[in-house]
């Protein structure tokens, strides 16, 4: 910080920041860094170029205010040639934290260096706090370790999944908690972590699990929140009722064995200001006594680090979801499914930070258009944020209606390549290019054929039942939008066949080139079985980096009939029961329960996720044909995926998808743009399906 105004301070860092200065990660990373109550700098780019806090300045004496903003070697002088520039090389050269204990006589220094990166994995700078102590290296390299990890952090989840780990990972605490206000589902909703919850690094891919809402907590963890002051509970009694920061529901408390063994808790309010969420962190031991000096100073800097990292997911949320409500909305809720086909539709949105906030233009669709025929569209506008989306649905409207009028590929490119010069035109989004890249696919059912036609977009992948698979060898034209012929292909498309679209985000993999990673979508594909557009929507987003959003549409030519049924399933803890008797009836309509048994008991550990994870209401499908059941849940959260993993022996969560795995003959789970998507599947007796 300067000794100037904030203006000149905010100069400073956009001018260290320069052509970053944007990057959503590395912005997080300079919040942190001042608002931090320990010494911390940051230095940015070749130059490492320096930004600290108040607490850092006071180490640098005389050198500060002239040092903010300059060069780590000539700010250090004689200390970075005696060991500080070996270790800021292999942080950056390596991308690694480093921990150093330097011993100068009389005076002990402890110093963290982390990297940071940017949004498309650079690492542009090292984080690094910096402590004159001989005491708690280890914990001061955790607080480093944490600061870098919410700088990363995209989401309220992100953030206490982060607060969570470091507070039971250091010496002491056996149990730490977060509250955190909720007003829209009427109350606070808290999150759990127990040491013996994350023995197992598999535990950090588990979702957190909220608790349902609490309008009243403990006056002491309101109070706490309310003034943030913290409270330290140094001597309770095994016979006191409960730990204030136990949640209730209906003025009912329930205990585990973890709270019972709790006998001291320290209530740190999360400093996140008046724009922030209100919370709470609480830690608890299970041994009674005072907190020491460096434990109550370690603890309230977390929890100060947190409440930053907190307002800026909330701010995030706020803009990603009102990004994610526009987009979800221009993209079809039920895709055709007429007999003799399967059709199965996946968008994920980018997950990166620089592109997490603006949604895009990548989409699909398909419309039934009469006389066994269906055309399939993938497509994707050039541009970024709103404008980009709004242009999409309009261009998606066009070319639904276009295909009603005539389906065949060349009216509907020709005639859509008029409507989007149209469109363009009027379009925010012109600006970054005005085109739209766009595959789409006549089926004919009837001549068990498809007619493609390439608008600047990848071609098909197309595997035959026998398993051999290949992009198709299409002539690909200019996107619409630019001037110029667009051939038609005809393929021939039997029984057994799968025909995968996909935008070109699933091309774009860190380290591959295009045709390496366009093989990598032909191997997936390959390995799936003939005619699932279920399972191959499924691998090919478990297989993508999410740095792009991407679109994947898939249909396959059925040699059996299948049957499916949807419902809708309350954001209530009725859901598993109101599953169960629905898939129970369906089930025996279809006189498919050989193994009704097995797919009851991992429903109910997926609605149980979806109602106490996510805390919405749902989509419950299931579809029973050629051999096999296939169940699929989807939610309308967006908490982060759930997968199974390995669980101690003493954990108290984490075995519900680890149950599924064992019950189920396979199964995933996707995030998508409203939510995410639980699905799993069982062979109904007799020989699996082909």
């Amino acid at each position: 910080m300067t000794s100037g105004s904030p203006a000149a301070a905010d100069a400073v860092v956009l001018g260290v920041l320069g052509a970053d200065a944007d990057d959503a990660a590395l912005r997080g990373a300079v919040d942190l860094v001042l608002a931090s109550p320990l010494p911390m700098s940051y230095a940015h780019g070749p130059e490492l170029r320096m930004l600290y806090n108040a607490a850092f300045a006071e180490l640098l004496g005389t050198a500060h205010p002239a040092a903010y903003g300059a060069p780590a070697a000539q700010v250090l002088g004689d200390v970075w040639q005696r060991g500080w520039q070996h270790g800021a090389d292999g942080v950056v050269r390596e991308g690694r934290g480093v921990l150093e204990h330097v011993d100068r006589g009389e005076r002990t220094w402890t110093r963290s260096h982390s990297p940071v990166r940017a949004a498309d994995g650079r690492v542009t700078g090292i984080l690094t706090v910096a402590v004159e102590t001989t005491q708690g290296r280890s914990v001061i390299d955790r607080l480093g370790r944490l600061a870098a990890e919410l700088s990363e952090a995209l989401t309220l989840d992100d953030v206490v999944r982060a607060l969570l780990r470091h507070a039971v990972a250091q010496p002491g605490p056996t149990y730490a908690r977060v509250w955190l206000e909720e007003p829209a589902r009427g109350g606070w909703t808290t999150a759990r972590r127990l040491a013996a919850d994350v023995s197992d690094p598999a535990a950090e891919r588990l979702p957190l699990m909220w608790s349902a809402p609490t309008p009243r907590p403990d006056a002491r963890v309101a109070a706490v929140a309310e003034r943030g002051e913290p409270v330290w509970l140094e001597e309770m009694g095994a016979g006191e009722v409960a730990p204030p920061d136990v949640p209730t529901l209906d003025g009912v408390v329930e205990l585990d064995a973890a709270d019972r063994a709790l006998r001291s808790v320290a209530l740190l309010p999360l400093g996140t200001g008046p724009d922030g969420p209100r919370g709470l962190l609480s830690l608890g031991r299970e041994v009674p006594g005072p907190f020491s000096t460096d434990e109550r100073a370690l603890m309230t800097s977390a929890a100060a680090l947190a409440g930053r990292a907190l307002v800026r997911a909330r701010l995030f949320e706020e803009q990603r979801g009102t990004g994610w409500l526009l987009q979800r909305s221009l993209l079809p809720d039920r895709l055709p499914a007429p007999d003799g086909v399967l059709v199965e539709g996946r968008h994920e949105p980018a997950s990166s930070a620089s592109a997490a906030t603006e949604v895009g233009g990548a989409f699909y669709d398909a419309v039934s258009v009469g006389d066994g025929r269906l055309a399939l569209l993938v497509g994707d506008v050039v541009g970024r944020g709103v404008p980009a989306t709004v242009l999409m649905g309009q261009a998606r409207a066009a070319l639904r209606a276009l295909a009603l009028v005539d389906p065949s590929p060349s009216a509907v490119l020709h005639e859509g390549d008029r409507v989007f010069r149209s469109l363009s035109e009027a379009s925010e989004a012109a600006s970054e290019d005005g085109s739209l890249t766009l595959v789409y696919a006549l089926v004919d059912l009837t001549e068990d054929c498809v007619r493609i036609a390439s608008a600047g977009h990848p071609t098909p992948v197309l595997r035959r039942r026998d398993g051999s698979t290949e992009q198709l060898a299409c002539d690909v034209g200019p996107p619409l939008g630019v001037p110029g012929e667009r051939p038609v292909t005809t393929v021939e498309l039997s029984a057994g066949d799968l025909l995968v679209l996909y935008s070109d985000g699933l091309l774009e993999r860190p380290g591959e080139t295009v045709a390496e990673a366009m093989g990598h979508v032909v191997d997936t594909v390959a390995a799936v079985r003939a005619a699932d557009p279920f399972e191959v929507g499924s691998r090919l987003l478990d297989g993508h980096d999410g740095a792009r959003e991407t679109a994947v549409l898939a249909l396959g030519r059925t040699t059996a009939p299948h049957s499916t049924a949807r419902t809708t399933l309350p954001g209530d803890a009725t859901a598993p029961r109101t599953a169960r008797s629905w898939l129970r009836a369906q089930l025996r309509g279809w006189h498919a329960t050989s193994r009704e048994d097995d797919l009851e008991a991992a429903l109910t550990e997926v609605v149980t996720n979806v109602v106490l994870h996510a805390g919405t209401s749902g989509t419950l499908t299931a579809r029973h044909g050629e051999g096999r059941v296939w169940v699929e849940v989807v939610d309308r959260g967006r908490r982060g995926e759930a997968q199974a993993q390995d669980v101690a022996d003493d954990a108290t969560r984490g075995r519900g998808l680890t149950l599924v795995d064992g019950l189920v003959d396979a199964w995933g789970v996707q995030r998508t743009t409203a939510g995410h998507r639980v699905w799993f599947e069982v062979h109904d007796g007799g020989a699996p399906p082909a």
